[in-house]
């Protein structure tokens, strides 16, 4: 139903391949359910991607200001019941490091959870077997990934987060406890699997900015793409 390549990331400024993703996994064939949190490692980005036309048809990409891709996949999520990875690097993909932080605003912000809590709401009626799934994509993707961007322009970024938190406790509150955010899951199953472990430990001891600023040198000054 959906076929994933690894791709790599390309510094248009100086030519250097920052970072390849989706090329650890070897080749792989993952039968979708809702106790396979495979799907969580997979970059939402459709460039890498072809989709069974049938499986997507009735979707589309929203105007949503850098999130758009993942909406998009959520919104097709229940309908993919077959991936194949393909370790091969068949993409290349031209960034710019100024241009990833995107100036989000309130509003992106905003309209952002209301599109998870869209999904949340279509998930309850038609796909409650992904509820559990739903959180941890909003950990990673409200809670991290949004968060990060949001630190680079916003002059109280702890606040903004603290309050990313509460939303995320109000309405995705198994995240704080899901089964594929153990310690014992998570040393098991991949490098960026114990990393997210650790993260949601930091986040539970409320030092978000500890790891905002983390994150920022490894990716700023050590030139380390790490990509959600």
């Amino acid at each position: 139903d959906m076929a994933v390549c690894a791709f790599e990331r390309v510094d248009v400024a100086t030519g250097k391949v920052v970072s390849i993703d989706m090329n650890k996994y070897g080749y792989k064939i993952i039968n979708m359910d809702e106790n396979n949190d495979d799907v969580l490692y997979i970059n939402p980005g459709p460039c890498n991607k072809v989709y069974k036309y049938n499986k997507v048809k009735d979707n589309t990409f929203r105007a949503i200001r850098g999130s758009a891709d993942l909406i998009f996949l959520l919104d097709s999520l229940p309908s993919i019941k077959k991936i194949v990875l393909i370790p091969d690097v068949l993409y290349s993909y031209q960034m710019r490091y100024d241009s990833q932080i995107h100036n989000i605003k309130q509003h992106d912000i905003d309209t952002f959870k209301q599109e998870f809590l869209r999904i949340k709401n279509d998930y309850t009626k038609n796909n409650q077997e992904y509820l559990k799934l739903l959180d941890v994509f909003a950990f990673i993707h409200l809670g991290i990934s949004l968060m990060y961007r949001v630190s680079y322009n916003n002059d109280k970024p702890k606040t903004t987060i603290k309050n990313m938190i509460l939303f995320l406790n109000e309405n995705f509150s198994t995240w704080k406890k899901s089964e594929f955010l153990k310690f014992t899951h998570c040393i098991k199953k991949n490098i960026k699997s114990f990393g997210l472990w650790g993260i949601k430990v930091i986040y539970k001891m409320h030092l978000y900015m500890v790891f905002i600023n983390i994150y920022k040198f490894f990716i700023d000054k050590l030139k380390i793409d790490v990509k959600w």
